[in-house]
């Protein structure tokens, strides 16, 4: 579920549910892990679980110690299921700009990304 308004989005994993935040602290993480958005975007497709727990946690500003709790629950949860919440959320993340669209509606996904 996606807040339109400010790009925040929910995220369930298994039981847990997630709220991550479009910031710029987020995408530098997410930037300095994965090597920018548009390789975020090829984690999810590839069904990474390290890429979903990247975008995850620099959403979710999670600690460095919860990141194999989470790791487990995002396996157990089943990695695409999960990775599928997190493409608004990237999309929002490449253009924060749009207010007024739910993230990622109206924008194909980037070339690099398919």
């Amino acid at each position: 579920m996606s807040d339109t308004l400010r790009g925040t989005t929910v995220v369930k994993v298994g039981d847990r549910e997630l709220t991550l935040k479009p910031t710029l602290g987020a995408v530098r993480k997410i930037e300095a892990v994965l090597g920018g958005l548009v390789p975020a975007f090829q984690a999810l497709g590839k069904g990474s679980v390290d890429g979903v727990v990247c975008i995850v946690a620099a959403g979710a500003e999670l600690k460095a110690e919860q990141l194999d709790e989470l790791a487990e629950q995002v396996f157990q949860a089943g990695v695409q299921d999960v990775a599928f919440q997190l493409i608004p959320y990237v999309s929002f993340l490449l253009k924060p700009s749009y207010k007024d669209e739910e993230p990622g509606e109206g924008n194909a996904l980037p070339a690099a990304a398919l």
